[in-house]
């Protein structure tokens, strides 16, 4: 029998080889995109979605939401805390959201603080269109919308500052034709939640159209949750692809 000093010695022996053959842990891969929402709590249900598909994509999307219940663009403009998360990290796309109340020309102001802190950091600034109150009807959404040369809705500020808009609350606007107009997937779609906040369906829908204009990609064939039927995301994927991609240029999209 070795002496107990000889068996120690031995023991500490194999440690020390043992840690210098493992392998070494690497350090994790950073994202391939980073993407930072800031806005009200309406914009925080479109992570999920909008990281899975980028994971389909076979990438590594880091997402994050800046969203305290009821803010605004004001709010943001005005927040060091949000100055702080824009230059925290190298964002490739940064999207502003309204609360649920719409925007104007007169939003611009704070639109244009936003964006300069933005651009001052390489990333690229979008305004995420969000919806109304579950209430108001579809032809309210024309002003939610608005024109390139308005003075009502996203379009004219992402115009004003040759920026792009993710019109998640289009695709909302047109899910609500659709049920008007008697589409019977669509009416039996689990569209909201509570007031503006938005259900499974319209979770899935708004992140499927952020993917689709931060992408260029139809997100028919993507990623679906198990908690909706086939038939349903099936006519979330298309009508989020036509939304966005019949006529990109409604958008200020290339």
């Amino acid at each position: 029998m070795k002496p107990r000093s000889t068996i120690s010695a031995l023991i500490v022996v194999a440690i020390l080889l043992s840690a210098i053959s493992a392998p070494q842990q690497a350090f994790a891969a950073p994202p391939d995109v980073r993407v930072l929402l800031i806005g009200s709590s309406l914009v925080r249900g479109v992570k999920s979605t909008l990281k899975k598909m980028y994971r389909q994509d076979g990438l590594k999307a880091q997402i994050k939401a800046f969203a305290p219940a009821k803010w605004t663009l004001h709010d943001h403009a005005g927040s060091g805390r949000t100055a702080s998360l824009i230059a925290a990290r190298p964002w490739d796309v940064v999207l502003m959201a309204q609360a649920s109340l719409g925007a104007t020309i007169f939003d611009l102001p704070d639109v244009t603080i936003l964006d300069d802190l933005i651009t001052a950091q390489g990333a690229t600034s979008g305004l995420l269109m969000t919806w109304y109150d579950q209430e108001v009807p579809a032809s309210n959404y024309d002003l939610l919308k608005g024109t390139p040369d308005g003075s009502t809705g996203y379009v004219p500020l992402a115009f004003a500052l040759d920026i792009f808009v993710a019109p998640a609350g289009w695709g909302v606007r047109n899910v609500l034709v659709d049920i008007e107009q008697g589409n019977p997937i669509a009416q039996t779609l689990d569209l909201w939640k509570r007031r503006a906040h938005l259900g499974k369906a319209g979770r899935y829908l708004a992140g499927a159209i952020v993917y689709t204009t931060l992408t260029g990609n139809s997100p028919v064939g993507q990623w679906t949750p198990n908690s909706l039927d086939g038939s349903v995301t099936d006519y979330l994927q298309t009508l989020a692809a036509d939304t966005v991609l019949t006529d990109p240029t409604e958008w200020n999209l290339p």
